[in-house]
Formats: structure tokens, C-alpha cells, sequence
């Protein structure tokens, strides 16, 4: 699949799986410089699983670092975007002890906006005791972004912190790196998957996806064209008796035996079960 630089990676991976499932074949694809791979079958979560999984294996090798500041917030966000647009990738710095980040698309307005949200957070902790504190919702950008702004919330004001990405919840502990946070959003959006894509098309999650039946939702997929009944008919249609049907002839496939439960079963436990024949006697089996 071509390579994309906008949106979310939730709607590439759906873009992805679609393909995967449309050609039967595996699709691999670039998000923001990250390679990504779509098998046949697998859900949105799941692809979205390859980018994050990347993203957090590069954290160590994130970019660009431009010297730390304690004065004039303005000028130190206006330095990190400006580097980022010269030099690409991701930019990062810490203001007062709090590390603020660019990546494409970071404004210098974001940045202080999130600045003061941690601000905020702090002394709230500090003057009425609150153990969890929350991030304003966004519905803007790359979920990675907002893990990483919510991500930095909770190692600074060291709390957890609760936050909302295009209508889905999210939620970092302290200590919780940015792909673990990332990975909370891509389980809420692949655990409601099937009930979006049935209903009007407005989640913010997917908006513009097309409203098709879910694959992969579980269950039996009762669509006829999939169908291999291999079952014997009369003239009028009508499928014959169990006994007229080829049963050895058959290619049953899909069933699988599971054992739940092994427990000992004694002969008074069997016998307890049954009832007496005509002779009154007990069988433990019969042949009709």
C-alpha cells in the first residue's frame, strides 16, 4: 500500500487490512516512515500493532535533541518546531523538567497548550491531593503524539493519567511508555471494530470509512457464496434423509474436538445415570 504521512494509523491499518483481505495476499506498507505488514486476516488492531511495536524500539534513537531551557517558554517551542522542519523526524526538549516533543504536525501552540496542561495537573496533585489527573481530548493528529503527551504527564506529575483520542479512551500509569499508552487506544478501537463499522459511518474513529459487514467479528459467516454443503437432493430440492447422504464422502473441515474437563468417573456414577432396560437390567451401551 502507498505510503502515508497523514491521519491516524488506525484508518492505514484499516486500509491495509481491507487489502490484505480483497487480494488474499500480505500487504506491507510505510506510516510516517514506519513499516508496517497487513496478514491475510488480521484486524485493524492488529497491523496497528506492527507500527507501534517499531515506534517503541525507536524511542531510544528518537531524533533530534535541542538544549534544555527554564526561561521563555515561547522561544524554546518555536526552536523545536523550526528544528524538526529543517531536520525532519522527531525534536525533543525539556522546559521546567517537562520534555516536550515535535513531530509532523506539532505546532508551537500544541506545545505550549500541553505545557500548561501539565502545569495544571501538577498543582492539582500538589494542593488538593488528586490521584489521577486527565489530559484534554484531541481529535487531531497520531495517537503516538498524545501517548507521548500523556505518557510525560504521568512521569512528571506522577499519577495516572486518563485522556480521550477521537472518541476513544485511554489511559497511561507512571512509568508507561508511549507505545504502552498507544496500545490502550488501538484495544478500545479493535474492541468496538464490529459495532463501528455497523453503525452510521459518524465514529470519529473511522470517519470516512465505508459502512461494511465487520470481518474477522468472530462467529459462523453465513454468506451462501461461502457455502460447500455437499448435501444430496431430490427433484424438488429437498435435501434426503441423513442415511441416503455420502457422510463418508463428505470434506467436512473446521471442527475441532476441545476438552474442557477431565475429571475420574466411577462405575456408580455411570450406572446412576441410567435407567433399567425392559429385563431390568442396566446397560452401559446399546446399538439401536
Amino acid at each position: 500500500l502507498a505510503e502515508s504521512n497523514q491521519g491516524d494509523v488506525v484508518g492505514y491499518a484499516e486500509q491495509m487490512s481491507e487489502m490484505a483481505r480483497a487480494v488474499q495476499l500480505p500487504v506491507n506498507g510505510t506510516f510516517k516512515g514506519v513499516s508496517m505488514r497487513a496478514e491475510v486476516g488480521a484486524t485493524p488492531g492488529m497491523v496497528a500493532q506492527t507500527y507501534l511495536q517499531d515506534i517503541e524500539r525507536g524511542y531510544a534513537i528518537e531524533g533530534e535533541v535541542v538544549p534544555n531551557r527554564t526561561d521563555d517558554l515561547v522561544s524554546f517551542v518555536n526552536t523545536i518546531v523550526e528544528t524538526r522542519q529543517q531536520k525532519g523526524g522527531a525534536v525533543r526538549g525539556a522546559f521546567n523538567g517537562v520534555t516536550l516533543r515535535a513531530r509532523e504536525g506539532s505546532t508551537p501552540e500544541g506545545l505550549v497548550r500541553f505545557f500548561d496542561n501539565v502545569s495544571s495537573a501538577l498543582r492539582e496533585k500538589q494542593e488538593a491531593g488528586a490521584q489521577e489527573v486527565s489530559l484534554a481530548e484531541s481529535n487531531q493528529g497520531d495517537v503516538v503524539g498524545y501517548a507521548e503527551q500523556m505518557s510525560e504527564m504521568a512521569r512528571v506529575v506522577q499519577v495516572p493519567v486518563n485522556g480521550t483520542f477521537k472518541g476513544v479512551s485511554m489511559r497511561a500509569e507512571v512509568g508507561a511508555t508511549p507505545g504502552t499508552v498507544a496500545q490502550t487506544y488501538v484495544q478500545g478501537v479493535t474492541a468496538g471494530e464490529y459495532i463501528y463499522r455497523t453503525r452510521s459511518g459518524t465514529n470519529a474513529a473511522v470517519i470516512g470509512a465505508p459502512v461494511t459487514p465487520s470481518e474477522n467479528v468472530g462467529g459462523i459467516d453465513l454468506n451462501p457464496s461461502l457455502l460447500d454443503l455437499q448435501i444430496k437432493r431430490d427433484g424438488k430440492g429437498f435435501p434426503l434423509p441423513l442415511p441416503q447422504q455420502p457422510i463418508q464422502d463428505m470434506n467436512i473441515d473446521g471442527f475441532f474436538p476441545v476438552i474442557i474437563n477431565v475429571a475420574p468417573v466411577t462405575p456408580s456414577m455411570i450406572l446412576g445415570e441410567m435407567g433399567a432396560g425392559a429385563d431390568g437390567m442396566l446397560k452401559l451401551s446399546a446399538l439401536k
